[in-house]
Order: C-alpha cells, then structure tokens, then sequence
C-alpha cells in the first residue's frame, strides 16, 4: 500500500500525541496503525501486547488509593475505593491529572473494591455499580485522551496458601470483577500487589478463563524476605506466571526503587518477556525493605501510632462526661514525643479514688463516670498482672519485645484509649509502633532525584512496564516520562530554575544576599 507524505506526516502527528515515541512510521507500521472503515482509514490505537512486542516503554500511573487517601476521601485502614460511588468527580480529576503527566494508562480504581473488602465497610450492595462505575469513568478519560484502559484485580486479603475454601472464595471475586471489566471495554487487566504466588495463579487463570482474550499483567509485592509469603523466590515466582501465560510481569508496591531493583535484575536473567517495576517512592534501604518498615531517619526514634499520638496531648484520662479532658491538664502538660504512659502509681490512686464512687453511679446522668472508673480499676489490676507474669523478662516479653511492643508499659494506656474511642477502638494500631507506615511516610519519601535514577535504572535494566504505586503523584510520574523520552502535556511546566531571581545563574546584587541568607551560606554582617 503506497503512502502519500503528506498522510504519513499527519498520522505521524496523531501517533506521537497518543504516547507514541516514533517520530517517523513506515507503510507497512502505518498498516498496522490504520483500520479500513468502508472508504474511510481511521486511526487504530496499538494495545498493550503490541507496544511491548515493538519493544515499547509503558507508563502506567497507579496508587490512586493512596493519593485519594492523602486528599482526604479514601479511609486508612480499610482502604476501600467509596470514593468511586461518593465522589466520582474526585477520582475522574486524579485520572486526568495522571494523563497530563504522562501515564499512558487509565486505571480503574478498583483496587480492593471486591466483596471480601466491601463486607468490612457494610457496602456489598454497592458492588457491581461501584466496580462499573468506575471502569466507565477510567473508559471515558482513555478514550477523550486516546489511552489504553486498564480493569484491575488485588489481593483479597483474606486468601490463605493450600487452603482450597479461601482459594474459591478469591476465585469467584475475580471472576465478578473480570466480567464486569469486559463488559465496561477495558484494553487489559492488572492483577497486582499479590504476596502469595498461588493467589496470584488464581487471579491470571481467572483473567485467561472469562477475560475474553485480554492481555494481563501480574506484579507481585515483595516484603522484606526476597521471596513470596508462600515462600517461592522472586526470579522462580515471576518465571511461573510468565510461563503460564501472563503477557507482562513483575513487582509492584512494598519496596521503594532502591529495594525493588536489584530483585528485578535477578528476574531478568529468568524471565524473557517484558518486565513491570511500579515501587512506591519511599527510600528504603538494605536495613529497612519495604515502606511498612521504615523509621524516622532524623530524630532516629518510632514514630509513635497516630491515635496515641493524639490522645497522648490530652492528660491520662478523659472526665466524667466522655468529653475532652480537664482543660488545665492539657494547658499545663509539655507535648509529648510519645505515647503518655500512665505511671503504676497514678493509675492506682485514680483507680481506687474512683472505685469508691462506683457506688453512688445511678441514673443515666453518671453511667458514663461508672464505666470510666471501672475501666480504670480494671487496667490497674491488668497492669499489675502483667507486672506478674512479665517480670523475668523472657519468654513471651520477649517476644513481644521483638515485635516492636513493649507489653508491661503500653497495654493500659493502649487499653484506655479503646475505652475512650469506643467507635475507632476496632481501628487502633497494634502494630510495630515503631513504623512511620502508613500515616507518617513523608519525612521519607522520594526525591525528584530518586525517581529519575529510578527509571534510568529500569530501563537499564529492560523493564518495560514503569510506573510509581502508593505515594505516586503527578510531578514524580512526569519525571519518569521525561526519562524515557516523552514530553506530556505537563512538561510544559517542568522546573526551570535558571530563572528564579535568587536560584539562577546569575544572581547579583541583594538578590544574591537573599540566596545566601536562605541557604545559610553566610556570615551575618551589620548593614550599612
């Protein structure tokens, strides 16, 4: 077929606007671009099996959870995507937003929007809109945007390794989420953030089985062990799924760039088709694998749980009425960097003071006194039993001890709260409290910097597939279009510090001082 340059230039023009990084195309690349409509050629968008069989990079922006979450419309902890049915205009502006830096993918945010995970928030009737709300948004922004879209499959967190009943139950959610994605015209899926290796199995059978056909990309997260929580190897685990048909894999989420990398090299030596990197943007390190584990790098202490930070301000027990505490206790008290902890001897005297007047609790008017005294008295007795059994500090103590927990001197405060909190007690974090995760990652989050090193690296490397996971945002996904070459829309406002009146080149006068006076690089003489 015989080409005129003036059609070639014009298709050349649309290809590139549509992400394509090709500044020439050939008659027989123009074929494969162009579909006959009776008399009529119109533009054919390449999926995703042909942009990486032609050896294409793909950027897909994903961690819309965890943006949305910082925006203040997604719930930590439970993490469900309401925000699809709640705020749809939300999650269509963070679509565009991701578009105008670069990804080349719109994702449909239904990450843990199957039923296992809707059953926590009493929404399982919500499903099927929730899920075909969504892919007809990601559908809507794809097509204005001439996009690829992308249906999406997580873990359902409740799948247990060689456990046949969970395995079903993970299998029909799949099933449900697939169906809907064909009919709401997604161009592939993404099974993602899957731990164990045989639930992720799961997920690409059910992708093949009912997907009609769609290509399917399987990442798995990588905690801080170099293998699954069944425990398969990383290069063995990914080798598997690619033999067993899955057209692009790899990791996603857990490991930030530095921790995620050298995994995805051993996986190139195994695996011959194209690989996917989507880190979240913390820096973790050798010490400290995954973002769940990192710490504070300045004050070098825990950050302390959220709620008892925020408890810890406001003196050791609320008053009577439920209410906030005695305004002198939280006037008067330094702030502290951790969680108060209520001495034995405070919590003793206040416990047999209010033990006393339990007997005068009648009527509605003092129940809420009651139950705050015999919560205290209950803590006290609790405290001194544990002051019993932990007290030749082995055994269990240390195994607490190991996991972060220092038993003997939280559990009372820990206690209180709850009883204080009785709606978000089911919420409180147990966990290692000397994690920043999830709440406080800011202070370790990547820089622009890391990003570009971070792309750099994969494409190195010959990962095909980038993207950033939770803590994505806009400027560091342009950073890693830019690295391979693009130029979105977004880049028109890329930095240019040259011209900033104290940053640039050629900073005089009292600007000059001002650079000096912001950066401290200066000693401070008296003016003229």
């Amino acid at each position: 077929m015989l080409w005129s340059k003036q059609v070639l230039q014009i298709v050349s023009l649309v290809y590139r606007k549509h992400g394509r990084t090709q500044s020439t195309l050939s008659g027989t690349a123009m074929e494969s671009l162009l579909v006959r409509e009776k008399d009529t050629f119109v533009l054919h968008q390449p999926g995703l099996r042909e942009r990486l069989r032609d050896g294409e990079s793909v950027i897909c922006a994903e961690g819309y959870m965890w943006e949305l979450e910082r925006r203040g419309f997604v719930r930590a902890g439970v993490f469900t995507p309401e925000v699809v049915i709640d705020y749809p205009e939300r999650v269509i502006s963070l679509h565009e937003e991701y578009v105008h830096a670069g990804s080349d993918v719109v994702e449909a945010y239904t990450y843990y929007g199957h039923r296992q995970k809707l059953k926590v928030i009493d929404r399982e009737d919500d499903l099927e809109a929730l899920n075909l709300n969504s892919l007809k948004m990601a559908r809507d922004v794809a097509d204005k945007h001439g996009k690829l879209m992308a249906g999406n499959l997580s873990n359902t967190t409740t799948f247990q390794p060689n456990d046949p009943e969970t395995a079903e139950i993970a299998r029909q959610a799949f099933k449900e989420q697939v169906e809907w994605a064909v009919k709401g015209g997604a161009d592939y899926m993404i099974a993602e953030t899957f731990n164990d290796l045989q639930e992720a199995i799961i997920a690409l059978d059910v992708i093949k089985t009912y997907g009609k056909g769609m290509p399917a990309v399987v990442t798995l997260v990588i905690y801080s062990p170099d293998r699954t929580t069944d425990d398969v190897p990383v290069p063995e685990a990914l080798r598997r799924l690619e033999e067993l048909g899955a057209d692009c894999v790899g990791l996603n989420c857990g490991r930030g760039p530095d921790t995620m990398l050298p995994l995805l090299r051993e996986a190139r030596k195994v695996c011959k088709g194209p690989l996917a990197a989507l880190p979240v943007p913390f820096r973790t390190n050798q010490k400290q694998k995954t973002f769940q584990s990192l710490t504070d790098p300045i004050s070098a202490q825990p950050s302390a749980p959220y709620r008892l930070q925020q408890t810890a301000t406001l003196g050791p027990i609320s008053p009577a009425t439920g209410r906030n505490p005695r305004p002198h206790i939280a006037r008067n008290r330094p702030q502290p960097s951790a969680p108060y902890r209520l001495q034995q001897s405070a919590i003793a005297s206040s416990a047999n003071r209010l033990a006393g007047k339990t007997k005068k609790c009648t009527g509605k008017k003092n129940k809420m006194f009651c139950h705050r005294a015999e919560a205290l008295w209950l803590q006290y007795k609790l405290k001194e039993m544990l002051n019993i059994i932990f007290a030749d500090r082995s055994g269990m103590s240390q195994a607490m001890r190991g996991r972060g927990l220092n038993f003997r001197a939280e559990f009372p405060t820990r206690l209180q709260w709850a009883y204080d909190h009785p709606k978000q007690n089911m919420e409180f974090n147990f966990s290692n409290s000397a994690s920043l995760y999830p709440l406080d990652l800011e202070c370790v989050q990547c820089s622009r910097r890391d990003i570009r090193r971070f792309a750099q690296e994969a494409r190195d490397i010959g990962v095909q597939y980038l993207g950033l996971c939770c803590g994505s945002s806009s400027h560091a996904l342009r950073e890693v279009a830019e690295v391979l070459g693009r130029k979105p829309p977004a880049s028109a406002y890329s930095p240019d510090i040259g011209k900033s009146f104290v940053m640039g080149k050629d900073v005089k006068g009292h600007a000059k001082k001002i650079r000096e006076y912001m950066i401290g690089d200066t000693k401070i003489t008296e003016q003229d």
